[in-house]
């Protein structure tokens, strides 16, 4: 009993330092703490809409889980000061693969959907050639983003020549497509010279302020995602 008392008191004092870390972190960059708790919001929408999601936009209930696993184990690393980077540039190789299966299923044309396929495929080797354990992948990070704004491009293109929605803001996808715009467009020059602007060599000031960039885009894509998620109940009989 007293060895049992006395292993809950070590284990006391190692996680007590733990969470003063994990607040320090967050007091030093609030937008972390918001784009992680945003991050919760599509994921409980899209649950509670679960049943009316069209069958791609179900995949991406399965990526904002991938989020925040990822932005945990992030946190676990940081406390302990151990490098985390790696892990973002792990969470691109899913991101692809998210968006692939998100809109494989919505485009129609044969040839478009062959890119979709393929161009992921080509992406992900990519992501493989250009992979860094010990800092952002301007490779992985920049031909992610690349092959995901031009899906997004295609169905927006599909969107226009169909013309089978009634009503655009009650078209799911539509909210979702435009928050991935926003956040890839937003951050595509952020990524592109992200061995300069997001390396560990970087001065704190530059990192933090392209860094808090990348999470204003992020929270802009998951709320934009939550109002997708949450007028999907209207796709069913919202197309001619």
């Amino acid at each position: 009993m007293e060895y049992r008392v006395l292993n809950i008191a070590k284990d006391k004092i190692f996680i007590a330092p733990m969470f003063y870390r994990l607040y320090d972190i967050f007091t030093e960059h609030p937008l972390d703490l918001i784009a992680e708790s945003i991050s919760i919001f599509p994921l409980i929408v899209g649950v509670v809409r679960y049943r009316s999601l069209r069958k791609g936009v179900k995949f991406l209930i399965l990526f904002f889980f991938i989020i925040i696993v990822r932005d945990f184990t992030s946190n676990l690393y940081a406390v302990r000061k151990v490098n985390n980077l790696f892990l973002y540039n792990l969470s691109a190789f899913f991101e692809v693969i998210s968006v692939c299966l998100l809109f494989r299923f919505e485009i129609t044309k044969k040839s478009t959907k062959k890119f979709v396929d393929y161009g992921a495929l080509i992406t992900v080797l990519l992501c493989v050639f250009f992979w860094r354990s010990n800092e952002l992948s301007a490779g992985i990070l920049t031909s992610s983003r690349l092959y995901e704004l031009l899906v997004v491009l295609f169905y927006f293109r599909q969107l226009i020549e169909d013309m089978n929605v009634k009503d655009i803001l009650k078209h799911s996808l539509f909210w979702i497509s435009s928050g991935l715009i926003l956040q890839f467009t937003g951050t595509f020059f952020v990524y592109l010279f992200a061995n300069y602007a997001l390396s560990i060599n970087t001065e704190s000031g530059l990192f933090n302020l392209y860094w808090n960039m990348n999470q204003i885009m992020y929270i802009t894509f998951a709320l934009f995602s939550s109002i997708g998620l949450w007028v999907s109940k209207y796709d069913k009989n919202n197309f001619l």
